[in-house]
């Protein structure tokens, strides 16, 4: 950590005050030292989708707060790195997509409702969801299929699916011009300013 602020950055969700939790930066709000907190935990909390995985209670505030996955508030986070002015580095997004929901594939019964519930905030459409200054950093990788809770995803589709990604981020980079993203995207232009880190 260097002036007290850290690199890392961990998203949350806190549904007792209904808000976005950054880790390591809001612990203060939960009157917990951050040169204390366990990282593990942090990761823990941002992990725990809701329906999947028992809800991490953090004490600390008035009340007890129940903590879940980040993306049940924020699915894509990658605002969380931007500065005021020109970055001297962009900031890349990889976001899984899959098309296919429960209920289109046939599972139209209540779990599989609930499953959708659950993952629709993981796998929004990107390209509507994601603002235009973000989508341009952003690798949409198409999940065919294998979605964040296959818990016991088999090596072979887990390989596939790493060799896809690869691909596709290559592919990506190879278009990419950080002078013209600054140009489009990060100049002042009345909406939007971001400069040096």
């Amino acid at each position: 950590m260097k002036s007290g602020k850290s690199k890392l950055k961990i998203i949350a969700s806190d549904i007792t005050r209904r808000e976005i939790v950054v880790f390591p930066d809001d612990l203060s709000k939960y009157n917990i030292d951050k040169g204390e907190f366990e990282i593990a935990k942090a990761v823990r909390m941002s992990a725990s989708i809701p329906l999947y995985f028992t809800p991490y209670v953090l004490k600390g505030g008035t009340c007890p707060s129940f903590i879940v996955d980040g993306g049940l508030l924020s699915n894509f986070p990658i605002w969380i790195f931007d500065v005021e002015g020109i970055p001297r580095w962009p900031t890349f997004g990889l976001k899984l997509q899959d098309k296919d929901s429960r209920t289109s594939t046939g599972h139209c019964n209540f779990i599989g409702f609930v499953q959708d519930v659950v993952q629709a905030p993981l796998y929004v459409d990107g390209k509507r969801f994601i603002r235009d200054k973000d989508l341009v950093r952003t690798v949409i990788i198409e999940s065919k299929g294998m979605k964040s809770t296959d818990f016991d995803i088999a090596r072979k589709n887990a390989k596939t699916l790493y060799d896809k990604g690869y691909r596709d981020t290559e592919k990506f980079l190879n278009k990419w011009d950080f002078k013209r993203y600054v140009a489009d995207n990060r100049m002042d232009k009345g909406n939007y300013n971001v400069a040096k880190r």
